[in-house]
């Protein structure tokens, strides 16, 4: 099983979708061709080997859309103030989608929706 947040979210969902492996994608990227825009060129630190880089201008239209159906549990915040909540809930119509109220883009629910990923596993393990 795969869990991701954000643009991890968006990789649990590619990965799961290419090899059938379930995931469990929290405040995910959707379309980060358009989320990733407001990085092009801020200088980051490559955590790894300390050095500093800028996204290339040409790096996020190298993403295509997220996969919007999959073996996927999808959780979100409302109040998540990166990403768009309801855009998110709209892309994924036939997966489970689990919001909660407030929160933020780091996800403040975990606790709460811990039922949920067990439901989900569960769920999974019965129809594999």
């Amino acid at each position: 099983m795969l869990v991701g947040t954000s643009l991890g979210g968006y990789w649990a969902s590619v990965i799961g979708k290419k090899y059938g492996i379930p995931a469990v994608l929290i405040n995910p990227t959707i379309q980060p061709q358009q989320s990733l825009k407001k990085h092009i060129g801020i200088e980051f630190e490559n955590f790894k080997d300390g050095q500093l880089n800028k996204m290339p201008e040409d790096a996020p239209a190298s993403y295509p859309d997220a996969p919007d159906v999959g073996m996927f549990l999808i959780l979100l915040d409302l109040g998540d103030d990166v990403l768009d909540p309801k855009q998110t809930e709209s892309w994924f119509t036939v997966n489970p989608v689990v919001i909660f109220e407030g929160g933020s883009h780091r996800f403040e629910h975990m606790t709460e929706a811990l039922p949920e990923i067990n439901k989900f596993i569960n769920h999974v393990l019965t129809t594999i």
